[in-house]
């Protein structure tokens, strides 16, 4: 059975299930001083999902357009990067 809460990967944010609510890391949240609460009682929260292919795929080409973007802007190209960066932008919209 799935715990109420699990952890978000690379967040120090959890997901309460019930509500799909993102709390905080911020000692002074009522949430998360509920949810520590919850670990204080022994229980653990269910680890965060593993990402999902498309989402690798995602990342691996950002990754690969900001990498080209600082290269052109290095040989003097700027607004072939600024163009390259924008476009990577949009796609995150």
């Amino acid at each position: 059975m799935p715990q109420p809460y699990q952890l978000i990967a690379n967040s120090t944010s959890v997901l309460r299930r019930a509500d799909n609510a993102t709390i905080p890391d911020d000692p002074a949240n009522r949430d998360r001083q509920e949810y520590e609460a919850w670990l204080a009682e022994g229980n653990v929260p269910d680890p965060a999902p593993p990402p999902s292919r498309a989402g690798v795929i995602h990342q691996s080409a950002s990754a690969l357009n900001l990498s080209q973007a600082r290269e052109l802007n290095a040989t003097g190209r700027t607004q072939e990067a600024v163009s390259a960066i924008l476009d990577l932008m949009e796609q995150r919209a």
